[in-house]
C-alpha cells in the first residue's frame, strides 16, 4: 500500500515547479482508489489544478467513481459544466447518474444538455428509477444478443463493443425481453457457425428494477453470482449489477449499520476535518448528555436510599452495563436480520420471545454470580436478591428494547441502525438504575 501523504508531497512539489507532465505520468501509475485517498492530503489549490489542468477526462472519471458523495462535492464545484459533461460520458452510466444527483436542478439540466443525445437517453432512462432501486444501480453497459445470431457474430460484437468484465452474454427477444444467457466459456469453445440458441442457458435468477438495490446484493451472495440481471415489469433487460457493485453495497450497508448504531454520519473518516467531526458527532454527544442527565435524575431521586446504603453505588454501573450489553447484542442481531431479510412481520413475535428467553437465562446466570458476590461482600441475602432481580429485569429489558427499536424504526421507513444504540443504552441505563435501586430500597426497607 502506498504512503498517501508521501505521494501527496511529491505531487505538491511537482505542481510548484509547474511540472504538470511529470505529475500526469506519476499519477498514471497510481490506482484511482489511491488517488482518491491522496486528495485528503492536498491543499485545495493543488486539487483544483489537478482536476482543471493536469488529469485527463478519463482519469477524472475513474477517480470520481472512487469518491463518496461528500468527497465529490468540492470536486464538482471546481469542474466546469462542459468538462463535467465530457467526464460523465466516459464513465459507467449508473455512476454518472449518481454524480448528476448531487447537482442542483439547474446545473443538472445544463450538464445533461451538453451530453451527447445517445448518452443522454441512457442517463435519463436510469434517472427515471427511484434512488436506491436496482434499476438505478444497474449498469446498461453490457452485450446483448438475439437467438438467431451465430457465435462468430457474437464474437465480432464483443470486439466492436470492447466491454470489460464480461462473464455472460445476455440473449434477448426483439422486444428486449430476457430469454437466457450464454456463458463465455460456451461461446469460446463453440464452432463459429453455431447459433446462439443452441448455447442458451436458463437465467438462474433476476431482480426486479424497482426492488431495493440491497436485494441484488443478497441475490448475488446467496447464489454465488458474478452478476445479476435486472429486469422491468415486462421482463425486459434493464442492465446488470456486478459483484464489484455488490461489494460496494455491502460495504456501504456495513458502514451505515456500524456508524448508525454509534450515531455517526457515513461520510466520516479518521482523516476527516475537525469541522466534519464536530458537525457529525456533536448532536449525538448532546443527546447522550440529555439521556445521561435523565439517568442522573433517576439516581438522584434515590439519594436517601444511597446515603443509607452507600455500597449500592458499587453495583449500579454493573447492572446498567450488563443490560446495555444485552441490548446492544440483540440490537446488532435484529438490525442485521432486517438488512438480510431474515426478520419478517410474522416472525417478530417469535424472535422477541426467543430473545427474552435468552435474556432470562443469561440474567439468571449473571445475576446469580453477582448476587453471590454481593452476599459474600455484605453478608446480606436481601441485597443479593435485589442484584439478582435487577440484572434479570435489565437483561429482559435489553432483549425487549434491542428487538423492538430496530423493528419499529424499520416499520416507519427509518434506518433501523441510525441512533438505535443511543436509544437502547439510554433505556437500559435509566430503567436499570430504577429497577436496582427500587428493588434494593424495598427489600432492604430503605424506602
Amino acid at each position: 500500500m502506498r504512503d498517501m501523504r508521501q505521494l501527496a508531497q511529491v505531487v505538491q512539489r511537482l505542481l510548484r515547479k509547474n511540472a504538470r507532465v511529470r505529475v500526469l505520468r506519476l499519477l498514471e501509475r497510481v490506482h484511482p482508489s489511491d488517488i482518491s485517498q491522496m486528495l485528503d492530503y492536498l491543499r485545495q489549490g493543488d486539487v483544483t489544478r489537478l482536476f482543471t489542468e493536469v488529469l485527463s477526462l478519463q482519469r477524472i472519471g475513474e477517480i470520481m467513481e472512487e469518491l463518496s458523495e461528500k468527497e465529490l462535492q468540492p470536486i464538482l464545484k471546481i469542474v466546469t459544466d462542459q468538462r463535467l459533461a465530457e467526464v460523465l460520458q466516459r464513465i459507467d452510466p449508473a455512476t454518472a447518474v449518481e454524480v448528476l444527483s448531487l447537482l442542483n436542478p439547474e446545473r443538472n439540466e445544463n450538464v445533461l444538455a451538453i451530453i451527447k443525445p445517445e448518452k443522454r437517453v441512457v442517463l435519463e432512462r436510469i434517472i427515471a428509477y427511484p434512488e436506491g432501486s436496482a434499476g438505478r444501480a444497474a449498469s446498461p453497459m453490457l452485450v446483448t444478443l438475439n437467438t438467431g445470431a451465430t457465435v462468430q457474430e457474437a464474437i465480432d460484437e464483443l470486439r466492436q463493443v470492447g466491454t470489460e468484465d464480461i462473464w455472460d452474454l445476455y440473449v434477448v427477444e426483439p422486444g428486449g425481453q430476457l430469454v437466457g444467457i450464454v456463458p463465455m466459456r460456451r461461446l469460446l469453445v463453440a464452432q463459429p457457425d453455431t447459433e446462439i440458441r443452441e448455447l442458451l442457458a436458463e437465467v438462474a435468477v433476476t431482480v426486479e428494477s424497482l426492488d431495493p438495490v440491497e436485494e441484488a446484493a443478497r441475490v448475488c451472495a446467496r447464489y454465488d453470482l458474478m452478476a445479476v440481471p435486472v429486469v422491468d415489469e415486462h421482463h425486459c433487460l434493464v442492465g446488470i449489477i456486478t459483484v464489484d457493485d455488490v461489494l460496494d453495497i455491502v460495504e456501504e450497508e456495513a458502514t451505515e449499520a456500524l456508524y448508525g448504531i454509534a450515531g455517526l454520519e457515513t461520510h466520516l473518516r479518521v482523516g476527516s476535518s475537525v469541522k466534519d467531526h464536530l458537525g457529525s458527532r456533536m448532536p449525538w454527544v448532546l443527546l447522550n448528555l440529555m439521556t445521561a442527565t435523565l439517568a442522573a435524575t433517576v439516581v438522584g431521586s434515590f439519594e436517601a436510599t444511597i446515603q443509607e446504603a452507600a455500597f449500592l453505588a458499587a453495583f449500579m454501573p454493573v447492572v446498567a452495563g450488563m443490560g446495555g450489553n444485552m441490548g446492544t447484542q440483540t440490537l446488532t442481531l435484529v438490525t442485521r436480520g432486517l438488512a438480510l431479510g431474515e426478520v419478517a412481520e410474522g416472525t417478530v413475535g417469535k424472535i422477541l420471545g426467543r430473545q427474552i428467553m435468552v435474556g432470562i437465562v443469561l440474567g439468571l446466570a449473571v445475576g446469580t454470580i453477582m448476587g453471590l458476590g454481593a452476599f459474600l461482600w455484605q453478608d446480606n441475602w436481601l441485597l443479593a436478591l435485589a442484584v439478582l432481580m435487577a440484572i434479570i429485569g435489565n437483561f429482559i429489558l435489553g432483549a425487549l428494547i434491542g428487538t423492538l427499536v430496530p423493528v419499529v424504526l424499520n416499520a416507519i421507513d427509518r434506518d433501523p441502525a441510525v441512533g438505535s444504540g443511543v436509544i437502547v443504552t439510554a433505556t437500559t441505563d435509566i430503567l436499570g438504575f430504577l429497577q436496582f435501586l427500587g428493588f434494593a430500597g424495598l427489600l432492604l426497607g430503605l424506602l
